[in-house]
């Protein structure tokens, strides 16, 4: 049966299963309901022609966007082909209600126009859940409610209901990690988003305005920056929502970078390592800053250690105090002048935060294959436990577990050049805690950000050998 032969049988019996309307385009496949009503979109990324794609699909058990309407009577259906969009006009033959839908022949953004408006609901099933994940990941992929005006982007739990918010030249809606599906309303409306639930786990519902002819806009695709600007400048505002405006434009320009090195090598993965290379290549002035200052801190600590030994071993209390403060006035030493070593993570923690975030939000890694991985976007499991460790989920992740070996290796070959004992143990257990650390963070995250951080660590063991040679070949 042909798309739009069951329309001219409805009156002749068809089912509404049989009857449903089916639109593919470039980027979106969409069925429609007989009586008018956006039963289901699937979103694709970059092309739905592609075997490759990624996929989202928004649907619920009421439809998608189902409108509110007086009569369950015959809708006559009325299609144009444009040069730009096609066009729907689903037509009450009792009421005289009508849905025009306006469908671009390419992008996401769909034109709803309802006269006689009674009110809709734009909703999603499990479909928009990800995958069961473990640790830090679970806050990475969780769904939430979506606002979006001018001025600001609110998201909050899907658990969490709300007392109704004005939706008038607003947007309102749902995203997963990667894909959103948002509803503006072109005139006044009210909007309240439903707590969790058994039959939606999202679900938006808009009050009817008090005119005859209402319309609405919907965006169902990715959460990605320059898709979302092209589409309507203010959902640009989702990508890194949660970022300092500085730090989302230094995401932005890492995005730029990674998507650029992507075109000349193919391959995401190996984009990656490249990306990390290039960074710690433009980054080389102020680490070797940071260095130079973590360096005067070390060497301090060496220079006041015996001194201090001696002071704590002698003497308690208020005398010990007075007299630490003397050996410092005498060495010429700030007592906060530990702190110096964290000016230079002031430089450096910013473009780690874009890079985490870039590579978080990333949806082009999804799917993505790489050397034993699987899929960038997910951890790197290679095996599966006959039990669950809390926190850390039952999966083997290959890579943190290698970046965290690389991590105490550039430990080692630091903490190697420290000649007095008590502070090479003191500087030797800061970094063990500081590598453990980063493998509880890092265990259950994607593996595409696990990677970027591996290079940067394989990166440092490397620098640190090849300057232990050097001394090595400079002392001979």
């Amino acid at each position: 049966m042909s798309r739009f032969s069951c329309v001219l049988l409805l009156a002749f019996g068809c089912t509404s299963a049989q009857a449903k309307i089916a639109v593919d385009t470039g980027s979106l496949q969409l069925l429609f309901s007989p009586h008018g009503d956006l039963v289901s979109v699937t979103a694709c990324l970059p092309d739905c022609t592609m075997p490759e794609a990624r996929s989202q699909l928004f649907s619920s058990y009421r439809g998608f966007i189902s409108v509110n309407r007086n009569s369950d009577a015959l809708f006559e259906l009325q299609r144009r082909n444009g040069e730009h969009s096609i066009e729907l006009i689903f037509t009450n033959l009792v009421s005289l209600e009508s849905r025009r839908w306006r469908i671009p022949h390419h992008g996401y953004l769909i034109g709803l126009e309802v006269n006689r408006p009674q009110g809709l609901a734009m909703a999603a099933d499990e479909a928009l859940l990800p995958a069961d994940s473990a640790g830090f990941a679970q806050w990475l992929e969780s769904p939430r409610y979506v606002r979006v005006s001018q001025q600001d982007v609110a998201q909050f739990g899907l658990d969490e209901a709300m007392a109704p918010v004005d939706a008038g030249g607003k947007w309102v809606g749902y995203r997963n990690r990667f894909w959103t599906a948002m509803l503006r309303a072109e005139q006044d409306a009210q909007a309240r988003a439903r707590a969790e639930g058994p039959l939606a786990i999202a679900q938006w519902d808009l009050a009817g305005p008090h005119t005859s002819l209402a319309r609405y806009t919907v965006y169902a695709g990715p959460v990605e920056w320059r898709t979302l600007q092209f589409a309507a400048p203010e959902l640009e505002g989702m990508v890194y929502a949660g970022l300092w405006s500085p730090l989302q434009w230094l995401s932005r320009a890492l995005s730029y970078l990674l998507s650029g090195i992507h075109g000349l090598v193919a391959s995401w993965g190996l984009a990656i390592i490249l990306l990390s290379l290039l960074v710690q290549v433009l980054m080389l002035p102020l680490n070797r800053y940071a260095e130079r200052l973590q360096a005067d801190v070390r060497d301090t600590e060496i220079r006041l250690a015996p001194h201090l030994r001696e002071i704590r071993q002698s003497s308690r209390g208020a005398e010990q105090a007075e007299r630490i403060m003397r050996l410092y006035r005498e060495q010429r030493v700030h007592p906060l002048y530990s702190l110096k070593s964290m000016m230079g993570l002031l430089f450096l923690v910013p473009v780690f935060i874009a890079a985490f975030n870039m590579l978080a939000e990333n949806p082009w890694l999804a799917g993505e294959a790489f050397l034993w991985i699987s899929d960038l976007s997910q951890p790197d499991t290679v095996a599966q436990l006959p039990f669950s460790i809390p926190f850390l989920g039952s999966g083997v992740n290959l890579l943190p577990l290698l970046m965290t070996v690389l991590s105490i290796i550039a430990a080692w070959l630091q903490n190697r050049g420290v000649s007095d004992a008590l502070a090479r143990q003191r500087l030797g257990r800061r970094l063990w805690l500081m590598s453990l650390a980063f493998l509880l963070l890092f265990y259950t995250f994607p593996a595409g950000m696990v990677l970027y951080w591996t290079v940067n660590n394989a990166s440092a063991v490397v620098t640190r050998v090849w300057k232990g040679w050097q001394g090595a070949s400079q002392f001979a």
